[in-house]
């Protein structure tokens, strides 16, 4: 009903229902459809210049990388939070940084990690992009 308002108030409503809604059927061990509502969410308000939207992102992409590696999907959720560190690995809001160190925290604790990514010399080089992120 309110997906396509303009008004920021409503926005941020919109964007932290859709955001709870993938916490919940993640919650309900239903992690495909969390995937999905991670993914509309995501589609609708990825741009979005709002302080509270772009935490809502940054939670909704950590989320969606958790998802995928609950379900045994470590490289698409490596990728997810690989995504979320290069989109947000600059911001200077807090929330946001600390949900980017935990998905680089995420990153580097994957049983996959090594294999994943071919071996040592492709790790450090996804290491050192990281890293190159946080300045």
């Amino acid at each position: 009903k309110f997906g396509n308002e303009t008004d920021t108030t409503i926005k941020q409503k919109v964007a932290e229902t859709m955001c709870d809604k993938s916490l919940v059927l993640s919650n309900l061990n239903r992690e495909e459809d969390a995937i999905k509502a991670c993914d509309e969410l995501l589609q609708k308000f990825s741009n979005d210049t709002d302080t509270t939207i772009k935490q809502t992102v940054a939670r909704t992409m950590f989320g969606k990388g958790v998802a995928l590696s609950n379900l045994n999907r470590k490289e698409d959720a490596i990728k997810a939070y690989d995504a979320l560190i290069k989109k947000f690995g600059n911001e200077t809001d807090t929330e946001i940084q600390k949900i980017v160190k935990e998905a680089r925290e995420n990153c580097k604790k994957s049983t996959s990690f090594w294999k994943i990514f071919g071996g040592i010399a492709a790790a450090v080089t996804l290491i050192a992009l990281a890293n190159n992120s946080k300045k």
